[in-house]
């Protein structure tokens, strides 16, 4: 029996897949993170490609049958256009992507660290000076959330520390 989830969702990352299908990292407040087929998406004629960008906020209507998530529809919240049009506040906005892609539990709820993303979104859209401070802030509560953490890492200790977690160097992202 088919379950439906409408819901908002961030979109960590996506991978292609045969022909015209998609594969895509979701972040959900009720459902955690999950991981959705979306098939079809990238022919020539759809237009929910462009709305399954990295970084997207996006409302979504998705099916699960037998344990796997399928994208029924999909709509744009938000682009981030404030954040994006700024290498600075990309580049930190996509190393924290890349964090939460990594360390966030599949398909638990994490209202919390749902509700911190958010949060972070607002400051590093509004913040005008360097964005390190806002992401070490936000990485240091979301790894408190998760129990990985019991007082506050650095701006310098914490990139070691999440690389030693996730057992990978973080990326530079220069966009």
């Amino acid at each position: 029996m088919r379950k439906s989830y409408k819901t908002e969702a961030f979109v960590l990352k996506k991978r292609p897949l045969l022909k015209s299908d998609l594969f895509v990292s979701l972040f959900t407040e009720k459902l955690g993170l999950i991981k959705v087929f979306a098939p079809g998406i990238k022919k020539i004629t759809s237009k929910r490609v462009s709305i399954l960008e990295t970084g997207n906020l996006i409302k979504t209507e998705l099916s699960q049958k037998d344990n796997f998530f399928y994208l029924s529809e999909v709509s744009l919240v938000s682009g981030f256009t404030s954040i994006k049009d700024y290498r600075d506040k990309m580049n930190t906005y996509y190393v924290f992507l890349f964090v939460l892609a990594k360390i966030l539990p599949e398909e638990a709820a994490e209202e919390k660290i749902f509700k911190l993303f958010k949060s972070f979104l607002v400051e590093l859209s509004s913040q005008t000076g360097h964005s390190l401070p806002i992401l070490t802030r936000y990485l240091n509560q979301v790894l408190k959330v998760l129990g990985y953490l019991e007082k506050d890492l650095t701006e310098y200790e914490i990139t070691p520390f999440i690389e030693d977690l996730i057992n990978e160097k973080l990326p530079d992202f220069n966009i």
